[in-house]
């Protein structure tokens, strides 16, 4: 559903966020994606106690992501879809880095799980998560969209270092 509302409001949320290319909508997209798979994947190497993988997992994911946006910004001065996307493909490596060592566990035959008991139980645990990452992030989706376009780097840098400092 939320591809078919993005597809159908592309021209809108291009020109509100002030984007300088529409691709930045679809990358997000796929990046919203990976972000859902990535913590399946790195909870279960937590459970099983595998922590070689679960660390080289985002070790790979913060090095892919730097190292990207270092050559794409430093060497060939591409501009923020370019980061956007550099960050979509740590998070693609980081969720290999993550299944390969649990893709044994998808080939057991599996047992039954009461999944609308479970699903009730995670909504709270996710709703909290997912508020937190709303409130530290839509800060400047809200700036982009209300204020002149020369506002919003200045506002972004300063927004940057909060959350970083946030996540140390």
């Amino acid at each position: 559903g939320l591809v078919f509302l993005a597809a159908w409001f592309q021209p809108v949320i291009v020109a509100k966020l002030k984007l300088t290319h529409p691709m930045a909508v679809w990358v997000t997209l796929a990046m919203v994606l990976a972000n859902l798979w990535l913590p399946v994947f790195i909870g279960l190497l937590q459970g099983f106690q595998n922590f070689l993988w679960l660390g080289g997992a985002q070790m790979v994911n913060g090095f892919i992501r730097c190292a990207l946006v270092a050559a794409g910004v430093g060497l060939f001065h591409l501009r923020s879809t370019w980061a956007i996307t550099a960050a979509l493909l740590g998070f693609v490596a980081a969720l290999l880095a993550a299944w390969l060592p649990c893709r044994e566990l998808f080939r057991r035959p599996s047992g039954g799980v009461a999944g609308l008991p479970w699903m009730r139980s995670m909504l709270w645990l996710t709703g909290g998560m997912g508020s937190a990452l709303v409130l530290m992030n839509a800060d400047l989706v809200v700036v982009q969209y209300f204020f002149p376009e020369q506002l919003s780097p200045y506002y972004a840098a300063a927004a940057t270092i909060g959350v970083a400092l946030v996540m140390f």
